[in-house]
């Protein structure tokens, strides 16, 4: 039956976790310079590390602020519940150990999104089987970046579970255009680059209100989330 099938698709998805799971974080300059931040906040109570100067300037790539990470300070607090738990243990279990908590952020991050994604898939087709969640887990980018990349998983997940709501028919749309708003910015925090979909999702609020009379309440809510964003991210940097 159906919960046979969930359980099924469950269980599936634990599997492909584990199978990727492979106890290392930090392969990665970036996720190294995310830990780093982390790892200072449990050292000096402060969430900065120093860096190291580059040897060149590469106007494409900046160099990050001295004692502060060139990504700001939401990646790195994404870390904390992860690493908080293995800290005090520390001097038993060793770097590798620690390594091995922070890895456990691509595990969670990477369930997370499965199950968004499978939300925005029943609601694009009601009933959709459970199944998609694991066939999206393994069929993605999300896969090769086990082990290197912590943030994009939940950026990921963050934007299927807003566009979710805003595709809903159902709900108000005032609720589904904060969702849609709360959903991009969470992303867009972890994951700059990301602020570029923010017009996107304005245009799709203003397209589910299209109809309606009276105020676009939809994109008036993903506008009430996302206009101060930018605002919001580069004060987080500086």
């Amino acid at each position: 039956g159906s919960r046979l099938r969930s359980l099924l698709s469950l269980a599936l998805t634990f599997a492909l976790l584990a199978a990727a799971w492979i106890g290392r974080a930090a392969i990665s300059s970036d996720g190294a310079e995310v830990l780093s931040d982390t790892f200072g906040y449990f050292v000096t109570g402060r969430l900065e590390s120093a860096t190291v100067p580059p040897r060149t300037v590469d106007p494409m790539y900046p160099a990050p602020h001295p004692f502060r990470s060139r990504y700001g300070v939401a990646p790195s607090l994404l870390a904390v519940p992860f690493l908080a738990p293995a800290w005090p243990f520390r001097t038993s279990i060793g770097a590798v150990g620690l390594d091995a908590a922070a890895a456990l952020m691509w595990a969670a991050g990477a369930g997370l999104a499965a199950w968004a994604f499978l939300r925005l898939a029943r609601v694009l087709r009601p009933g959709a089987s459970p199944f998609w969640a694991p066939a999206f887990l393994a069929g993605t980018f999300l896969w090769p970046y086990a082990a290197d990349s912590y943030t994009e998983p939940w950026a990921a997940a963050a934007l299927a579970l807003g566009a979710a709501g805003l595709l809903r028919g159902s709900s108000d749309p005032m609720r589904a255009g904060l969702g849609a708003g709360l959903g991009t910015l969470s992303a867009a925090l972890l994951k700059p680059m990301l602020w570029v979909l923010a017009p996107a999702v304005v245009l799709a609020a203003l397209a589910r209100d299209k109809g309606r009379p009276g105020l676009p309440r939809a994109a008036a809510g993903a506008v009430a989330i996302l206009v101060p964003g930018p605002a919001g991210r580069l004060g987080i940097v500086l």
